[in-house]
């Protein structure tokens, strides 16, 4: 997942940022990270875990919504998830399932380090001062049932589309004056001719202001998994 997303698409972790899980704070090769986990954690380790408290740009640890129901939020290596010429996530992921003898809703979620690594796009209470731009990434499988959520003032919700395939969710959130931002999506772009300027698959608009990152599986016997 990455954040500012390394290059954005460059590498992808929790939601590299740079999502982004990763979060990125421009395009791919030009990047600077802000906040990435690629999740190698020994298999079988709950999430909540304090070992589960890796990467860069954090504010603190995982929380999940089934805290003592480990197999629902745990860390695995059976099916480990890749993408044609994205780097290597290595062979652990983030694995995320609701009901399974557990509750009917469940996530992960966990807060960038807005007073930090994220300062220069800090608006005095979260992610989204105006005029910033941040480019996320991370690998996924949709498995049966996956979302990702910018959770700020509210929750902005974002239904993963691709099930039963490892994907690659690219994004960009352009923060505007009064909170009218757009978030610019990239599923499954061809990395081999992909651009910044490439034609996305979606574009939403709204206040998409943020200080959590929060992947949900939101119905009973629904399940996905989470990388870079």
């Amino acid at each position: 997942m990455k954040t500012q997303i390394r290059p954005l698409l460059a590498h992808s972790c929790l939601l590299a940022i740079a999502a982004g899980g990763a979060l990125l704070a421009a395009p791919i090769a030009r990047a600077s990270l802000l906040a990435s986990d690629d999740f190698n954690y020994t298999a079988g380790t709950n999430l909540a875990d304090n070992s589960a408290n890796g990467g860069t740009g954090w504010g603190g640890k995982y929380y999940v919504g089934a805290e003592s129901i480990g197999y629902l939020n745990v860390i695995r290596d059976n099916f480990p998830l890749s993408y044609p010429n994205y780097p290597s996530a290595g062979g652990t992921y983030a694995n995320i399932a609701s009901g399974y003898g557990g509750p009917s809703f469940n996530y992960f979620q966990r807060t960038v380090d807005v007073g930090g690594a994220f300062s220069a796009y800090n608006d005095g209470t979260r992610v989204g001062k105006d005029g910033t731009v941040l480019w996320g990434s991370f690998l996924y499988n949709k498995v049966n049932g996956l979302q990702m959520w910018l959770q700020g003032a509210g929750n902005q919700i974002f239904d993963l589309p691709t099930g039963g395939s490892n994907s690659l969710f690219v994004f960009k959130i352009t923060f505007g004056a009064g909170n009218a931002d757009t978030v610019t999506i990239w599923n499954n772009p061809d990395l081999t001719t992909w651009t910044p300027s490439a034609s996305p698959t979606s574009s939403v608009s709204g206040d998409y202001s943020f200080q959590t990152l929060v992947f949900v599986a939101p119905n009973s016997e629904n399940e996905g998994r989470v990388d870079n």
